[in-house]
């Protein structure tokens, strides 16, 4: 290869490493700016409930304020907010079936906030057994800017001697998920400016000797109280669809 023709490849080297280069750089300190702005953009706020879930009481759920008492507690584990209820139940007639129920909300707003492990996962930590699990929708009439259709995980856990029937979804910005992973995609996806999930919990407890009518009467119970609390936190305590828009 001749002087020249080495010169001409340097230069055809040179220029095929520049040229890319250049790009390269011009890309980086150009779309760092794009990028930042459509993170600000897409990023989303927390917002706060309408009214604290402290208040929620039995007057909220008018099937159960005549016969069924209502005692609110103090979480025993850290559930990571400030807003929750935890509301025990107990029949006034001690010889009813079931006599024991309870309901379990908590509210999350913060951006980065994680949404915690479901009941299942809970229980068979705490060694209760998971006797059945399975997905169903509940219908809760009345609902306003959203689905009547509310997805729900159905859990029947054994421990100590007890049954519990454990009805749950998960609200994601106004909609019902019944597993952590559809609830994250509706967090994560652009849309709404502001964000929150929220995990309802209504539970039945029962003795594990029950006979298939009072199997029946459980899940009966457990779905009216399930659909009597979903019904006020979405009337009186969340966000409405337009503040999550503001």
């Amino acid at each position: 290869m001749t002087s020249k023709q080495k010169n001409s490849a340097g230069i055809f080297f040179s220029l095929s490493f520049l040229i890319p280069a250049i790009l390269f750089v011009f890309m980086a300190t150009s779309l760092r700016p794009l990028l930042g702005t459509l993170k600000e953009h897409y990023s989303k706020e927390s917002i706060e409930l309408r009214k604290s879930l402290h208040e929620f009481n039995l007057s909220y759920l008018p099937s159960f304020v005549s016969d069924w008492s209502f005692t609110t507690e103090k979480a025993k584990d850290d559930v990571e907010t400030q807003e929750y209820v935890i509301g025990r139940m107990a029949h006034k007639n001690s010889k009813a079936f079931p006599n024991k129920a309870a309901v379990f909300v908590t509210y999350y707003s913060e951006p980065g906030n994680q949404i915690p492990h479901t009941p299942d996962v809970c229980a068979r930590q705490g060694g209760a057994t998971v006797l059945e699990k399975r997905f169903i929708t509940i219908d809760v009439p009345g609902l306003k800017g959203t689905s009547k259709e509310v997805e729900v995980c159905l859990l029947k856990l054994r421990e100590a001697g007890v049954c519990t029937l454990v009805l749950y979804t998960i609200c994601a910005e106004g909609q019902f998920r019944a597993t952590r992973g559809e609830a994250r995609w509706i967090l994560d996806k652009p849309g709404n400016k502001r964000v929150y999930f929220s995990k309802i919990e209504s539970l039945v407890f029962y003795p594990v000797d029950y006979t298939t009518e009072q199997e029946t009467q459980v899940l009966a119970l457990g779905k009216k109280l399930f659909v009597e609390t979903v019904r006020p936190l979405v009337e009186h305590f969340y966000p409405t669809q337009e503040d999550l828009m503001r």
